[in-house]
């Protein structure tokens, strides 16, 4: 009957009519490069996938640069990808950005979500590919930007980095000019837009390596890894900028337990950085810990100002013997939370 058919065109329509089974694929497969080109550009497909044919529909939809439908097929039937499936994940996203979309065309919230679970997958059965992983990191960054308060991490990255400090300081050195004051890299276009990735990548780092079990570390601590990473940085000059980046990392999450941080292993960090870089990283310490508090209520009485106030000073002065510069860090933060209890209360006689 096909052969009746008087043009390509017309093949691939009769077969995008035929239901969505086994035999009419096959025929497909047995049709001019032309034809099943047509036919995938614009075929539908089952709901349910036949076992043994995700990689199938997947590839088939690649190679007409319908990666759009190959990452939305991907994402519903993320609990079933084998570890033996994990490069239909990685080529569909590498796929893509070269995606042609109409300039109305709404994004959403949908891809952001897919594109989530999907690292979500990549994260479970994907990190023996690192190297590829961190770099589709970098190129959908703007992912985990939708995830409050940093839940959803970069763990590419943070695996990388573990494995090779020089790697962390070598990407800080896009961020920040050396300890001179001269800038590392130059500044054209490509540079500039890399280094902007870069940077929102590392902002949504809330731990660093061996921090926790998302990615620990069998034969060292933390101290161990920062004390590779001051040595690395010492030796190229740009110890200021590991002061400025690392301090945002080691108070992520310590509001949510300030009783308890810094841990014994993040004290023991804290302590090698103040003793490497005394001009700087203790103020950028106490400057990120008043800001990693977020968004916070206001007491017309400063009630609530004095008495987080007290807590922290007791937790400082516990501190001070073992973790100086911690216990600088939360002083510096009790007293600007006296003073705007003072501000609080002077605010609230006028107001009434």
């Amino acid at each position: 009957m096909l052969s009746t058919m008087s043009s390509d065109e017309t093949i691939s329509s009769y077969l995008r009519c035929l239901p969505l089974v086994a035999d009419v694929w096959n025929c497909v497969d047995e049709q001019p490069d032309t034809i099943k080109e047509l036919y995938w550009k614009n075929a539908s497909l089952p709901w349910k996938i036949p076992e043994g044919r995700l990689s199938y529909f997947v590839r088939n939809l690649i190679n007409v640069a319908r990666s759009d439908r190959a990452v939305d097929l991907l994402s519903r039937c993320r609990k079933d990808i084998a570890d033996n499936e994990v490069d239909l994940v990685f080529e569909a996203l590498e796929a893509l950005p070269l995606v042609e979309r109409a300039p109305d065309e709404p994004h959403g919230d949908s891809l952001s979500y897919e594109l989530q679970e999907l690292f979500k997958v990549l994260y479970r059965i994907g990190m023996s590919q690192v190297e590829r992983l961190v770099w589709l990191e970098l190129l959908y960054h703007e992912i985990f930007e939708k995830s409050e308060g940093r839940q959803f991490q970069p763990k590419g990255l943070l695996a990388a980095i573990r494995d090779s400090p020089h790697l962390f300081v070598d990407l800080l050195r896009y961020l920040w000019k050396d300890d001179a004051g001269k800038s590392n890299t130059s500044d054209d276009d490509a540079t500039q837009a890399l280094a902007n990735q870069i940077g929102r990548l590392l902002h949504h780092l809330a731990e660093l390596p061996g921090q926790s079990e998302l990615c620990p570390m069998s034969d060292k601590k933390i101290a161990n890894w920062v004390a590779e990473v001051v040595q690395i940085a010492a030796d190229c000059q740009c110890l200021s900028a590991v002061g400025l980046q690392l301090p945002d990392i080691i108070v992520s999450g310590a509001w949510r337990a300030f009783e308890t941080w810094p841990t014994a292993d993040m004290a023991e960090a804290i302590n090698i950085l103040a003793d490497a870089i005394p001009e700087t990283f203790p103020q950028q310490l106490s400057i990120s810990l008043s800001n990693a508090r977020g968004v916070y209520g206001v007491d017309p009485s400063g009630q609530s100002e004095k008495d987080l106030a007290s807590k922290l000073r007791e937790r400082a002065d516990k501190l001070q013997p073992t973790c100086p510069a911690a216990s600088r860090a939360l002083r510096d933060v009790a007293q600007s939370l006296e003073s705007q209890a003072t501000q609080n209360v002077e605010r609230a006689k006028w107001e009434r």
